[in-house]
């Protein structure tokens, strides 16, 4: 379904979505927008990545959006997320 968009293969789209991901954890945790603490952005953004996905599933199977709500709300809380002005 992918494989024109841009190029690139599916598992090619995948990876440039996690260096994306990387780059916005990164960069939101050098502004203060996010405490990962020790972890590194990479695990943080596959953590991210995976729950969206999990939640995603759950919900179709369901047709509940009740698992995306969940998931968005334990991921800024997980990350102490702080919105800026």
């Amino acid at each position: 379904m992918f494989s024109g968009l841009l190029g690139l293969w599916p598992a090619d789209f995948g990876y440039v979505l996690s260096l994306v991901m990387i780059a916005i954890i990164r960069e939101g945790a050098e502004r203060g927008q996010f405490q990962i603490k020790d972890q590194r952005p990479r695990d943080v953004a596959m953590q991210i990545l995976a729950g969206a996905q999990g939640a995603l599933m759950i919900g179709r199977l369901t047709g509940d959006a009740h698992a995306i709500d969940a998931v968005t709300t334990e991921f800024r809380n997980y990350l102490g997320y702080v919105p800026t002005k």
